[in-house]
């Protein structure tokens, strides 16, 4: 494992985009909701890339306007330690965005998803986020939207500088942070002082494949 000093953190820049959805694709391939909402990416990857890459313009282009921040972490490339690579990015939805007008919309005549379990996701997490996180912190929350790595350089801290930025925004300004966590990263956000404060349960009727994701908060020092 290399340290964390290796890895540096900064604001996502527009020409990050193709990078950020390389990441993406890459890492949430093995979770457990990415595939569930698009069982069919990998057969039609053209669409898989098209749509992810929209999909993460849209938040880049909603910074500006104060209603998310995209941040990536870069270290140094195993091949040329004096070249620096885009490693994991990180998205934030900011407090006073709640009301989820700036989320993106979902694209149901993509061919790489599943449609309805699309929008059994989309219904499942606006409701767990109104009963879980809003009727609790209301505006004064940060929400982590999005939090991945390049396979094959998580382990080596860009993860968890993404979200040490994060919990110190939240400790600073005294925000809770709310998240819906994959259980495989549910011991990252644990080991951060993260707990878990419902579940999320997302399922089509008449299907028997099913998701459930761990709904977590990190409570800000100033109000612990």
């Amino acid at each position: 494992m290399r340290p964390i000093q290796a890895v540096t953190i900064r604001s996502a820049q527009r020409s990050d985009l193709d990078a950020i959805t390389t990441i993406a694709l890459m890492a949430y391939r093995s979770g457990e909701q990415w595939p569930y909402r698009f069982p069919y990416a990998w057969k039609y990857l053209d669409d898989h890339w098209r749509y992810s890459n929209l999909r993460l313009a849209n938040f880049m282009d909603n910074v500006e306007s104060g209603a998310f921040v995209v941040k990536v972490a870069e270290m140094p490339i195993d091949e040329d330690r004096s070249t620096m690579k885009v490693v994991a990015y990180s998205v934030w939805q900011m407090p006073g965005d709640f009301a989820g007008k700036s989320l993106p919309k979902d694209n149901f005549e993509r061919r790489d998803a599943n449609p309805a379990r699309m929008k059994a996701f989309r219904d499942s997490t606006t409701r767990a986020k109104k009963e879980l996180f809003n009727s609790r912190f209301g505006d004064r929350q940060l929400n982590l939207v999005m939090l991945a790595t390049l396979p094959e350089y998580q382990r080596r801290g860009a993860g968890t500088m993404l979200l040490q930025w994060g919990i110190d925004k939240a400790d600073a300004e005294g925000l809770a942070i709310t998240l819906f966590a994959g259980p495989s990263a549910q011991h990252l956000y644990s080991r951060s002082g993260f707990e878990v404060v419902g579940n999320v349960h997302t399922q089509v009727e008449g299907e028997e494949a099913a998701i459930d994701l761990p709904a977590m908060a990190y409570m800000p020092k100033v109000l612990t």
